[in-house]
Order: C-alpha cells, then structure tokens, then sequence
C-alpha cells in the first residue's frame, strides 16, 4: 500500500514519513517523536481519537498545546488528506479541497471507514468496571458489524407482530445504512417509544376503567317496556289535564253545531212541503201532454196557414173577377178595347155581368167561410197555447219539487252528518285533584325508573367499553413488549454470535503467542455480555483484566483490536499501537504474531528502546527521525 505522512513543525517533528512497507516498528527513547507520528495519523484518518469509555477527546487541543503553526499530510493510495493549525485556526484539505470542520470525520470515515483506527491508548480499553469493559467491548465489535438487510429483518421470530405502518418505519431505518447496532439500537429505541406511548394509553385506560364502577346490563325488551309504561303514564296524566280545556271546546262546538242542526232540519220540512205526490210521474206524463199540444198546435198553426192561403187566393180571384166585371158593363178604366185578362171585347154584356156576379158572390160566400174556419182555428190555437203554458207551469212546478227532494236529500245527508258530529262530542268528567295528584305522582314514579334503567345500561356499556379499550391497549402494549423482547434477544443473538467469534479469534491468537506465565485468554459472551478474564497458571481461577499488571493489559488490548480491525467492513484497516508497557519478550511475541494476521493495511508499533528480534522482510525497525529521513 501506498502511503506516506508528512509533518511540519509539531512537537519538533518535520519531514516525510514512508508507511508503504505496512508494518513499521518505531523504535527510540521517550520524546524522540514516536507519540508525534501516532497522533499524526490518527488525525488524519479519523479526525479524532478514540479514547476510553468510547467518548471522542479532539487533538487539536493536544496539538495546540504543543506547537504553533502545524501541517499535516496523509497520502494513502489516491487520496491525499491535509490539516493545517494557521494562526490558532485549523483548516482541513482532502484532495485539494477545503472541508469544514463539521464534515471533516463524516468525509474521512466514507473514504477510509469509521473504525480504521482501533488501537487506542494501551492500558485503557479494559480499565473501569467489568460492565464498562463489557459496553466498550460491544461498540468497538458491533459498530463495525454490517448493515442490515430487510432479509435479516424478516427472519427474526417476533418481528412479524411488526403492523405495516411499523414495517415502514424498520425499512426506512434500514435504507439509512449504517452499521448492524446502530440500526438495531435504533429499531429498539422507536419500539421503546412505542411501548412507552402504549403503556401510558394502557395505564390511562386502566384508569378509565376502575373509574366505571356500577351499572348493569339491561335487556332492550324491559327497556321498551319501561318506556312505554313511561309514556302511557304521562299520556293519562296529560289527558286528564286537558280534560277542562277538551270539555269548554266541546260545549263550544256543541253550541255551534246545535243551531246549524236545527237550521238544516227547518230546511228539510220547508223543502218537504214543496214537494208532491208523485212528480216525478206527473213531470213525465205532463211533458208528454205538452208534447202532444206542442204537437197539435203545430197542425192547427198549419191549418190557419192553408186557410189564409185559400182566403188570399179567393181574394185574388175575386179581384180579377170584379175586373172582368168592369170591362162587361162596357167600362175600360184604361181605355183599352178588350179585356186584359180574358180577351174580350170592352162592351155591355148582361148575361156575362150576371154569370161573373154570381161568381163573385160564390167567391165571397167561401170566403166567409174560410174566414170563419180560420176564427176557429185561431181559437182553438190560443187554447191549445193556454194549455201549453199552463203544462210549462206544472213543468217547472215539478221540477221545483224534483229539485226540492234532492235538496232534502242533501240535507238528510247533512243533518246526520250533523247529527254524528253531535253525537261525538262528549263531555267528560273531570278529574278531581287527588285524581290528578295521583297520575302526576304515577308518571313521575314511571320517568324515574325509565330514566334509572337507562342510566344503569349506559353505565354498563360504558365500562364493557372501557373495559374493551383497556384490553386492546393491553393487548397492543403486550404486542410492543413482546417485539421488544424479541429485538433484545435478536440483539443479544447478534451480540452473542460475534462475541463468540471473536472469542474463538483471541483463544487461537492467545494460544499462538505461547504466554509462559498464563494457560490462556478466557472470553465469554452470553446476553450480549462480555466477560474477558485470564487464566491463571497455578490456581486455574480466572482473574478479570483489572487484576492485572499494565503490561498484561496493554498486551490483551493490543490482541483484542488487532483482531477487531482484522474482522471489521472498513476500507482501510491502520493498527497503531504503543507497546510502552509491553515487555520486551511479549512484544516480541505480539509483532510475530501481527505478521500472521493478513488483513491488517498497516501496522505502527511504537517501543521506546531495546527493540525485539523480528524478521526484517516483514518490519521496519526504524527511529522516528530515521523513518522520517527514509
């Protein structure tokens, strides 16, 4: 791998140091600038340092502290990563391109991954108590585990009570990436959330539900009976109150319909007397007299025409025979010579005189008697005419009285709807106080029972009610509860599972370095727990890491994260490690054993003095001023 450090002016440090050969072993007496070149390189790879109870402590304070102005430079492979300290202002550069404080850690940790450097000051990964041992220990393994998958979700026993709304939200955590505990932590805090909400509904439900205190189920058929008897009661009560009101209005009505009654039936005998004894009958038989009248007066007024036509025609014909007479006596009014009407001759004529004057006479004698054939006719047209008008009269009379026995059924019809209407109106008996007393007192008995009855099934439906939400919160708590559960065990099983892998790693490591004061390493991990031990020679007891010497510590700090960055999904895996209080044998045993673990990028260790025998094709053993001369 390609890489260099640079350094100017820290802690007297300057120059360029070459870390291609990937394992380097500095080695030189306290200040010769060994701290310088790790502090260096923990900058600028994390832009921080990892220190003990996982809280983050900035080396700028450090570095300020002990220089002025300071560049650093890093280049490894491509990448180039500069911090520069101008004037009491740093300034971050990673490629040629400045980088604000705030997204200096979050650049770095996407080019070179958040755990690249895990060796921490030696002798302070396992101090503090045994659960802050076993916590530090789960964040430096699980915060390098990878990220989850919604496979990895889905096979988890427990998490299918998850509702689809839940699901969303494990997806969305999941989508954000991140590391397997860091996901995990955040599922189980929503699901706490969850489960602190459902337990405070639950608890507030619980509430509810002691409060509903009484009641008792009522069948709907008493209730309608209850009711109605209610009802019925206030109907008798309010009947009886209306019974002054109903009477006044009866007598009222009664007054009014009374006289109309009387009236109708005075109508009725008025109209009775119009009519007669069959009209009807006589109505027909007098329309047909009019009829046959109508009938000869029609002949009779026939009659007189043909005799006035006779009469006017004798008229005529004795008019031409007087003037025939004139023209015979010999006298021409006109002075013609002969007769305008027969031809002859204008002159005296007797016997012609006496034949046309017994004509005339015979004339006139018809003529009177057609005159008086034509006065008979006359008289006998003005009787029929008398008649005529006294049937018309007799006519309308009838239909007078046809006409009266309609009214008068019209009235029947009306006087017993009259009558009816009479015979409806009644006029009750009032009630007497005690009476009306007595109903009040039975309707108001009716109403409270009713209303009680109510109230007692209301209550009961309120506390099944509150009963049945007080379950389902109970039933949704118990869901969350469970599902958290089930995260703590899945959580656990992870835990358990990479603990146990580890454990196995460090068994073989402890094993290979060949320790001759101790049989071994002991780790367990169970719950999710760590427990770290080691175990001693003579008495077989297991002793926790702070019942050992510094040296001891240092040594198991320096294998426990040598086989963390080994293990972990970080693109660029750099162990820095000051074995200061390391032994000289166990160092020498720890370096040959680092060259065995292949996958670490780079290895600084850093001794003052006194270097162990290691084998020259895998390390440089170099002082700091010569490394930075190389």
């Amino acid at each position: 791998m390609d890489c260099k450090l640079k350094i100017e002016g820290y802690k007297g440090v300057d120059g360029t140091f070459d870390l291609s050969r990937g394992h380097i072993f500095l080695d030189g007496v306290n200040g010769s600038g060994k701290s310088a070149i790790l502090d260096a390189l923990r900058l600028l790879i994390l832009g921080h340092e990892p220190t003990a109870g996982g809280k983050v402590q900035a080396l700028e304070s450090r570095i300020s502290g002990g220089c002025g102005d300071a560049n650093f430079e890093l280049q490894i492979g491509s990448t180039v990563t500069t911090c520069r300290r101008i004037r009491g202002k740093w300034q971050w550069g990673i490629n040629g391109v400045a980088v604000g404080a705030t997204k200096v850690k979050e650049t770095l940790a996407g080019i070179h991954g958040t755990g690249a450097v895990l060796g921490v000051h030696l002798g302070q990964l396992f101090q503090g108590s045994d659960r802050e041992i076993s916590d530090r220990l789960a964040q430096l393994v699980l915060g390098n585990t990878k990220a989850l998958t919604p496979e990895d979700v889905a096979l988890v026993p427990g998490l299918e009570k998850f509702t689809e709304e839940e699901w969303g939200q494990v997806h969305k955590v999941i989508a954000g990436g991140g590391n397997a505990l860091t996901q995990i932590g955040e599922i189980e805090s929503k699901v706490k959330d969850l489960t602190r909400e459902a337990n405070s509904t639950r608890t507030a439900q619980r509430k509810v539900a002691d409060q509903c205190m009484g009641g008792r189920e009522i069948p709907p058929d008493m209730i309608e009976s209850l009711l109605k008897k209610r009802d019925e009661a206030r109907e008798i009560c309010e009947g009886m109150r209306l019974i002054p009101e109903q009477n006044q209005k009866a007598k009222e009505e009664l007054e009014r319909l009374q006289p109309l009654l009387d009236r109708k039936t005075g109508d009725r005998q008025e109209a009775r007397k119009k009519l007669q004894f069959h009209a009807e009958a006589d109505l027909e038989r007098s329309k047909k007299e009019q009829a046959n009248l109508e009938e000869a007066l029609t002949g009779c007024q026939g009659k007189l025409r043909g005799i006035d036509k006779k009469i006017h025609a004798l008229g005529l014909e004795i008019k031409a025979w007087i003037s025939r007479l004139t023209y015979a006596k010999g006298e021409a009014p006109d002075g013609a010579d002969e007769c305008p009407t027969c031809g002859a001759p204008v002159e005296p004529d007797p016997q012609r005189i006496h034949q046309l004057e017994a004509q005339i006479e015979e004339a006139k004698a018809s003529q009177a008697d057609l005159e008086e054939e034509r006065f008979e006719a006359e008289e006998q047209r003005n009787g029929l005419q008398k008649e005529l008008e006294l049937i018309g009269a007799r006519i309308s009379q009838l239909q007078e009285a046809i006409q009266a026995s309609k009214e008068i059924e019209d009235l029947n019809d009306e006087i017993e709807r009259l009558g009816n209407q009479v015979k409806e109106i009644r006029i009750l008996e009032e009630p007497t106080e005690t009476e009306l007393t007595q109903a009040e007192h039975n309707f108001q008995t009716a109403s409270e029972t009713f209303s009680k009855a109510v109230e007692e099934n209301q209550l009961w439906k309120q506390r099944c009610k509150a009963h049945a939400d007080f379950e389902e919160a109970d039933q949704e708590w118990r869901r969350l509860k469970e599902i958290g559960e089930a995260i703590t065990g899945w959580k656990a099983a992870i835990m358990d599972k990479t603990f146990g892998e580890l454990a196995t790693q460090l068994q073989v490591a402890w094993e290979h370095l060949e320790l001759p004061d101790k049989v071994g390493l002991k780790i367990t991990a169970e719950g999710g727990k760590v427990q770290v031990g080691f175990l001693d020679y003579m008495s077989r007891a297991i002793l926790p890491p702070k019942a050992l010497s510094g040296g001891e510590r240092a040594l198991l700090e320096a294998v426990v994260s040598a086989c963390l960055l080994a293990n972990s999904n970080v693109p660029t895996k750099v162990l820095l490690i000051e074995a200061a209080e390391v032994d000289h044998d166990n160092t020498e045993r720890l370096c040959r054993w680092l060259e065995t673990v292949k996958q670490l990028d780079l290895v600084v260790v850093a001794r003052p003095d006194d270097p162990p025998e290691l084998d020259q094709e895998h390390w440089s053993i170099v002082s700091p001023q010569q490394a930075l001369a190389l």
